[in-house]
């Protein structure tokens, strides 16, 4: 089945593509973004984690995101409850929920995880590309594309920030 899709969906998909692609081979080559989470925009497993002060919390991200490369979103999300009940404002983990959330086809839920990440921290580059991919799939092209712009500027988050600021 060939399904056509209006150029400018087209234009917004392809931009977070190459900009995605851009910070994987970014992160292969040893950069580091730990304002991301998850997925292809780097800050997945074996990348820095923001949780550094809490070895279960950090033991419960890790195991999140293990849940997530093996596709088992409800896993995942019992680990990061978890981790936001230790620290409820760790936009890293608000964005990997949003994420799980997402994939699971609960779209309101992410919508809400991702902008509380964006809330606390706006050029949150995972918050950001993920917040656009679920403003395509609610065929928002308008909102897919100021998030592509955030993602453009190039000016996103390198968080180095103690762990306990999440708390």
């Amino acid at each position: 089945m060939i399904v056509r899709l209006p150029k400018s969906v087209m234009r917004v998909a392809m931009g977070l593509f190459v900009l995605t692609s851009a910070a994987a081979a970014a992160m292969a080559a040893g950069g580091g973004n730990g304002g991301s989470s998850g997925g292809s925009s780097g800050g997945g497993a074996g990348c820095a984690l923001t949780i550094n002060n809490d070895s279960n919390a950090a033991a419960e991200y890790a195991r999140a995101q293990t849940a997530i490369a093996q596709v088992d979103y409800e896993t995942a999300i019992g680990h990061l409850d978890k981790v936001l009940a230790a620290q409820p404002n760790n936009p890293d983990v608000l964005n990997l929920m949003g994420f799980s959330k997402r994939k699971l086809g609960d779209q309101s839920e992410a919508l809400e995880y991702y902008n509380k990440a964006l809330d606390l921290q706006p050029n949150h580059f995972g918050a950001n590309e993920y917040l656009g991919e679920l403003y395509l799939e609610l065929k928002n092209v308008t909102k897919a594309q100021q998030r592509l712009a955030v993602l453009q500027q190039g000016d996103y988050i390198l968080d180095i920030r103690r762990a306990d600021s999440y708390v």
